[in-house]
């Protein structure tokens, strides 16, 4: 039941005037360990066993913020939200904190066709600090070498790039597996809070925040993670979600 409720809970954050949330993202994937309650802790996230979920962005607004939590389930749920308030001077250089989900869901993949998968596309200022993914994958291989999903790079194109400035070398390493793993770990700023297996199939979920290492762009990014496996697999889904902060204006896709 927690697998479908943190999928079916819709978490809704607008700043100030906004006619659209800023943040908007099912609950357990904006905490980046869905499907369900999968316990790890980091420096801006931590998921507890008993279910509470701590979120330590700062999310900074002018004059008024607004929460709301939409439940798409068919079952009455109680929750609890706490949030702390302070002080804070608006100025020209602050921005706002936007984290929006996208998924792909239920299509064939062919080895010998690897395809980009779109993190983030946004037109403005703004500052990356972090993704999370979610990958549901039916593969019926048993070990990583004939399931693993992650040998597509990442590439990161910054405002006027030709060519993007990031360009990785793979799944494996940004999410710092290096030859994949099934193990689940967690640290400040990587981790895997869940992985089915056996090898790397079933519901895998990562997390990587930019926090040392955060991505500042001036009028543009787009961020697109190869998707690239050892075999061909159906029907994959794929979600992912780009925290960032931006400047008033900005405009995604």
């Amino acid at each position: 039941p927690n697998e479908n409720l943190m999928r079916q809970l819709v978490l809704n954050i607008y700043f100030d005037s906004a006619s659209v949330p800023q943040v908007n993202a099912p609950l357990g994937d904006f905490f980046g360990s869905t499907p369900g309650i999968n316990p790890y802790v980091s420096l801006p996230f931590s998921v507890l066993p008993d279910g509470k979920m701590i979120c330590r962005f700062h999310m900074p607004f002018r004059n008024k913020v607004r929460v709301e939590l939409q439940n798409f389930s068919n079952t009455d749920i109680q929750t609890t939200v706490e949030y702390q308030l302070k002080d804070y001077e608006w100025n020209e250089k602050s921005m706002y904190f936007h984290s929006l989900w996208r998924t792909t869901n239920n299509f064939s993949f062919n080895h010998y066709r690897p395809m980009d998968i779109p993190y983030l596309m946004a037109f403005g200022e703004g500052r990356l600090v972090g993704t999370s993914t979610h990958l549901f994958n039916p593969s019926n291989a048993l070990s990583s070498w004939g399931n693993w999903w992650g040998e597509g790079d990442e590439k990161i194109y910054i405002d006027g790039d030709k060519f993007p400035s990031f360009y990785g070398t793979g799944s494996e390493d940004y999410y710092s597996y290096s030859w994949s793993s099934s193990d689940i770990f967690s640290y400040a700023y990587i981790g895997q809070p869940r992985n089915d297996g056996p090898g790397n199939r079933g519901h895998v979920s990562n997390y990587r925040w930019h926090i040392l290492d955060d991505i500042p762009f001036k009028d543009r990014m787009a961020f697109f993670m190869e998707l690239y496996t050892h075999g061909s697999v159906a029907p994959i889904s794929y979600s992912s979600i780009s925290y960032l902060y931006a400047r008033p204006g900005i405009i995604d896709d």
